[in-house]
């Protein structure tokens, strides 16, 4: 269902002062999340009661995929059921375990509370050329001596011709932002599913 911006703000104030409420958010690369993620974090956790929500969150603390998922595992307590926001870099069927992780958790760490906690599951999402153009900009103009000789050969050409046998670098990310979004819509028919039952 589609939340209009006065809901959404509504809900995130509502989960901020709410201390059963917590906030997963999900860092899809190239969509504005890192921006997003460093300035709703400092509102969530502000004079919130819980002393550990305040401490300064930095990408490298929602980063990436395994990585952040083994941290996720290590203490899921924390991340479900401490911690006031919690962001993920990873993959959208990761990002579908941590949801599922945490509410299934929440009904056997909860027994005694009274309400359970709930969740709010925020995701964000950039039209999908232009997160294609950005992940293009990202790989061609960020770190350029680390990229290999072909690599950079295609980049400095920037055309798409599929008779000089690059087509391959440019689709490569045409292929990503499309699985992503494929992914993520999998994962929230999947969560909707279970809710409905």
């Amino acid at each position: 269902r589609r939340v209009v911006p006065s809901a959404f703000v509504t809900r995130i104030t509502d989960c901020k002062s709410d201390s059963n409420c917590h906030l997963l958010y999900h860092h899809v690369q190239k969509t504005g999340g890192s921006n997003l993620a460093s300035r709703l974090h400092p509102i969530l956790t502000s004079n919130n009661n819980n002393n550990n929500n305040n401490t300064r969150y930095e990408s490298k603390d929602w980063c990436c995929n395994q990585k952040m998922m083994d941290r996720f595992q290590n203490a899921t307590d924390d991340y479900c059921h401490v911690k006031k926001m919690s962001i993920y870099e990873v993959t959208a069927r990761q990002f579908g375990t941590v949801v599922q992780t945490c509410m299934t958790t929440r009904t056997t760490r909860n027994k005694k509370k009274n309400p359970p906690p709930y969740y709010l599951a925020l995701i964000s999402l950039r039209e999908p050329i232009q997160r294609t153009l950005s992940m293009i900009h990202h790989q061609c103009n960020k770190n350029f001596d680390v990229k290999t000789e072909t690599e950079q050969a295609i980049c400095r050409s920037c055309r798409y011709n599929k008779n000089d046998n690059s087509t391959w670098f440019w689709d490569q990310f045409t292929n990503q932002t499309n699985q992503i979004y494929m992914d993520l819509l999998q994962v929230l028919q999947q969560q909707q599913q279970q809710q409905d039952t």
